[in-house]
């Protein structure tokens, strides 16, 4: 009985130092369709500021949409073009209005969490195109299609220290 618990501790050890040492770390790219036109809507359509209000408020009344579509994506705007592209935004954009996921979508994301993006490996076709130009753009970089649809595009690289096991932190140098 002892030999078992001896070996079912070594082999737990052992699958979390290859889970550890093995999972994959390569650069990820977070897709997710934003509504610039809605944002605009709601922005121009909140009530003015009243006299005896405290709080300041900008005003962006004066604005319009493309200075409002300016002043949101900070000129990290990319303007992409091809058949690869408008296929990822139509199936980003049938997903997110509930037309259903593409085969290629449904790994990607957690039905509960579609909300949050669809992630993709940044080498990964068509979005190894615009991996140099993610880090020049604090990793942040808006994807502008050819029917006026945007995609915001959040570039994350991790590393194993980014990862702790309860409260301890490793580093491996």
């Amino acid at each position: 009985m002892e030999f078992l618990r001896r070996l079912v501790v070594t082999l737990f050890v052992c699958a979390a130092l290859w889970v550890f040492f093995y999972s994959p770390l390569l650069p990820l790219v977070r897709v997710k369709p934003v509504d610039f036109a809605s944002d605009f809507k709601k922005e121009t359509e909140r009530p003015k500021r009243r006299a005896e209000s405290l709080l300041p408020q900008k005003s962006r009344g004066s604005l319009n949409y493309e200075q409002f579509v300016a002043l949101k994506t900070e000129g990290r705007i990319f303007q992409v073009r091809g058949k690869a592209w408008e296929e990822l935004f139509q199936s980003i954009s049938a997903a997110y209005e509930g037309k259903g996921f593409a085969k290629e979508l449904q790994r990607r994301v957690s039905s509960e969490y579609k909300e949050a993006g669809f992630n993709f490996y940044a080498s990964e076709y068509p979005l190894h195109e615009i991996k140099d130009r993610l880090n020049k753009h604090l990793d942040v970089l808006y994807l502008a299609g050819s029917d006026g649809q945007y995609l915001k595009v959040d570039y994350r690289a991790y590393s194993h220290g980014d990862f702790n096991i309860g409260i301890f932190h490793f580093s491996i140098a």
